[in-house]
């Protein structure tokens, strides 16, 4: 019993220290889990959350639910490039290093100029990197650079060659310059199918808005930065925002 005249004493506030607990563990699971169990981590999370909030109807639920996801979001950014600055295929590209990788598909192509003839980019999440003798397993962003040509659709898992250089974005471990054209070893799974259909229509959803929007709302929405133009790349991450284009977009 409080003496009288004296305010009742309130249980304490964990929601500054829960929080920072969430962000933690969604920059853990950020840089350690694959990316489909990532995503569905992050879907289950979210929906449990919602699920509270209509159930108990208050608005804090909803609110804590997105401070949650965006702390998350944010120290799993920040971890990612700390893997990727110390990861052995930054070292290999240092080293110029000719390679084998084997990967997911996780971009769309782009046609960019490379010196005399067009040639098309996507990125890659290396699994399994094999170069100057040494085999890693881990989990690695590459940028592909190979002659035009077909690609392998959004989650296919490939076998690749060529040379590693060093990227020019701190959140590419590398780019591989491609010898010949990649070998599919496995088709995407349900999960990239659906992924791919969803970026599909949000392309097409903004088809007919000027060019800057057509290609920055796929890139902020999902990660589909194949259309971005270079200058408004450079523009975000000038000012630190290059984040936002990210994603880890194709989660």
């Amino acid at each position: 019993m409080s003496p009288a005249g004296a305010p009742a004493q309130q249980g304490h506030d964990l929601r500054v220290p829960l929080l920072g607990a969430a962000a933690w563990a969604g920059g853990l699971a950020g840089a350690l889990l694959p990316v489909v169990a990532l995503a569905a981590t992050a879907t289950a999370v979210v929906v449990l959350l919602a699920w509270l909030a209509l159930r108990w109807r208050t608005a804090a639920i909803l609110a804590g639910a997105v401070a949650l996801v965006a702390a998350g979001a944010a120290s799993a950014a920040v971890l990612r490039e700390r893997q990727v600055e110390h990861s052995p295929v930054t070292a290999l590209a240092r080293l110029g290093a000719t390679v084998t990788v084997v990967g997911t598909v996780t971009s769309d192509p782009r046609r960019v100029r490379g010196g005399f003839e067009e040639r098309v980019v996507w990125r890659l999440e290396a699994r399994a990197v094999s170069g100057r003798g040494r085999v890693f397993e881990l989990a690695a962003p590459v940028l592909v650079m190979a002659d035009l040509g077909p690609v392998p659709p959004l989650g296919s898992r490939v076998h690749v060659s060529g040379r590693l250089a060093p990227a020019d974005d701190d959140r590419l471990a590398g780019l591989l310059l491609a010898r010949g054209e990649p070998t599919v070893l496995a088709d995407p799974g349900p999960w990239w199918r659906g992924a791919g259909a969803v970026r599909h229509s949000l392309r097409d959803s903004v088809s007919d808005r000027p060019p800057d929007q057509r290609a920055l709302v796929p890139a902020l929405v999902v990660g589909d930065d194949a259309a971005l133009d270079p200058g408004l790349a450079d523009d975000f991450r000038t000012t630190g925002l290059t984040h936002l284009l990210a994603v880890s977009g194709t989660n």
